[in-house]
């Protein structure tokens, strides 16, 4: 019988959603590097920028003299750009504009005019770090929410408490959710909308059913205002949507307005994209998107690289979803119709992406175009765990790879992951990206291991502190002769920080300190986060090690979907 847990508690007092929420809301706020650290990223923190202090969508331009590159290393010649950039383009009203959608950008405004009054409260580091700074917590809050979401759906699909637990730590430590909680990219805000989009539609009622199907069109068009690509998942929930009215004998004439109902808030997402990409360009067809393109020929190398290759493989960089094929099996015997729509959902966003032309991604970690299919893997996995709790050698394998996914994230999240590729690049700069995608020698996941070692032993040492922190009072006292534009001291301080990045842990704390910030007041913030992050921990680990028939008690009202 499926299950729902309206009110599953901890020590019987706090709902456990809260106590996840917070523990991954302090892990993800701990391990994060308060800067905005990719190409995409800070076109998306240029739109909020110029939004707020300009009101304007128009971001800096890149240098006349930039040269671009595509995932292979070869250049990209302009003709093809069509006036556009790696991340940008030249709009009809001679403007420079971001490529990206306006989603992210709208809702990290508050975030931004909260790094505005930091950094008018703390003059040092400076403003333009802590509008980064404050910015780039989003993705933290984001990601500890998905994980809030993956425990919701599990215990609304019948899961006992233990293993809805489980599958929460599984998908929010064992996953590349947690490096990507680090970034600025938007696929974390992706998931977010997406997995939300699916959870109203799955456990729709028949009361409130209007406002239900609003919310999930809303929350499913608020991702495609992120990024595009959530269309992608358009096939399985009209399927998913039919399939279930027909199941219950809904009239067709009912069935028509659900469908309607559904798709109302998209077609007001897209409308608003065709206005933003019409405001910009000059055309609501144009996103800026440049050189861009589908290959079926390119799509089995893409295919190949996104599953099993050791720069962006999926079963390499998360060991754990090797089980979630079994485990699909098994879900699709308990929830027929979930089982189909999580299944075409990834297969769908898998295809897609593997045609594309840049199905790696950019240099990042793992395979970070596939990330809001993550859940959909994970989630399944809860019909598994009694058949592993009853097999030694399954359970082994279950603990073994789990493990490793772990470990692999915990390399991924303590350094940068550019610092091996500029290694590798600076080695040889021939087939560059050919060697990291496809070469395991010079895959980061073993890279990550030798930057790790590099960059403790810098920060280890004295001189290598003092150097650091010589340098940048040099870049900052070579600033102070020279007049510089808002948008150049931007640019300034931001290399400061990519420089840090390279050259030591990725920890917003240890960047505030090589800055100047008091080691003390460091010292008690980290102390709390960590004793409380611990805490929280502690408590999880009970409750799953708890009885399975004390966790089997904690949801037994029955699902009335």
């Amino acid at each position: 019988m499926n299950c729902s847990s309206k009110k599953v508690l901890l020590l019987g007092r706090v709902p456990i959603w809260i106590v996840l929420l917070f523990f991954f809301l302090f892990l993800y706020l701990l391990t994060a590097n308060g800067r905005i650290d990719s190409g995409d990223g800070e076109a998306i923190y240029q739109v909020t920028r110029s939004i707020v202090e300009k009101r304007a969508f128009a971001i800096p331009p890149p240098p006349p003299e930039e040269k671009f590159y595509d995932s292979f290393g070869r250049e990209i010649p302009q003709e093809l750009l069509a006036g556009g950039g790696a991340y940008g383009a030249w709009g009809a009203d001679g403007h420079y504009y971001s490529k990206y959608g306006i989603g992210q950008s709208l809702i990290a405004i508050p975030l931004y005019l909260g790094g505005l009054i930091l950094g008018r409260v703390m003059p040092f580091p400076g403003i333009h770090f802590f509008t980064r700074f404050s910015t780039a917590m989003l993705n933290p809050l984001v990601s500890a929410l998905v994980c809030t979401l993956v425990f919701g759906f599990c215990t609304r699909l019948g899961f006992p408490t233990r293993p809805a637990v489980t599958l929460t730590l599984v998908y929010g430590l064992g996953t590349i959710a947690w490096p990507y909680s680090k970034t600025f990219y938007s696929e974390p805000l992706v998931t977010m909308f997406l997995l939300a989009s699916v959870y109203a539609l799955v456990f729709l009622k028949n009361t409130d059913r209007m406002a239900k199907l609003l919310l999930a069109g809303g929350l499913w068009g608020a991702s495609i205002m992120v990024k595009l690509t959530a269309l992608i998942v358009a096939p399985a929930l009209l399927l998913y949507l039919v399939a279930r009215g027909r199941k219950k004998g809904q009239h067709p004439r009912s069935l028509i307005g659900d469908l309607a109902l559904l798709f109302a808030p998209v077609l007001g997402s897209v409308s608003a994209i065709f206005w933003y990409n019409a405001v910009r360009f000059g055309s609501g067809f144009d996103t800026g998107y440049r050189a861009v393109n589908w290959s079926l020929t390119g799509g089995v190398m893409g295919l190949y690289g996104l599953l099993f290759s050791p720069g962006r493989g999926l079963f390499l960089y998360m060991p754990i979803v090797i089980l979630s094929a079994p485990a699909l099996l098994n879900f699709y015997k308990q929830h027929k119709w979930e089982a189909t729509l999580f299944s075409l959902s990834v297969a769908a966003y898998t295809l897609v992406h593997s045609a594309y032309n840049s199905w790696e991604g950019g240099g990042v970690w793992g395979p970070r175009l596939l990330l809001p299919m993550i859940p959909f893997l994970i989630i399944p996995l809860g019909s598994f765990l009694p058949a592993i709790s009853k097999r030694k050698w399954l359970e082994f394998l279950f603990v073994a790879l789990l493990f490793c996914s772990i470990l692999i994230q915990i390399s991924a999240i303590s350094v940068s992951n550019i610092r091996h590729l500029q290694a590798v690049y600076t080695d040889s700069p021939v087939n560059f990206y050919d060697r990291t995608f496809f070469q395991l020698a010079y895959s980061p996941l073993l890279g990550q291991w030798r930057s790790l070692l590099e960059v403790s032993s810098i920060v280890k040492s004295e001189k290598g502190r003092e150097g650091l922190r010589n340098m940048l009072l040099n870049r900052v006292s070579a600033r102070e002769s020279q007049w510089l534009s808002e948008d150049e001291l931007n640019v300034a301080v931001q290399e400061d920080i990519g420089i840090l990045a390279l050259n030591v842990p990725d920890f917003w704390f240890i960047y505030l300190w090589l800055l100047g910030v008091p080691g003390s007041k460091l010292v008690l913030l980290v102390s709390g986060l960590v004793v409380i992050t611990l805490l929280l921990g502690y408590l999880l680990v009970g409750q799953i090690a708890m009885s399975p028939q004390e966790n089997g008690a904690r949801a037994t009202e029955p699902d009335s979907r």
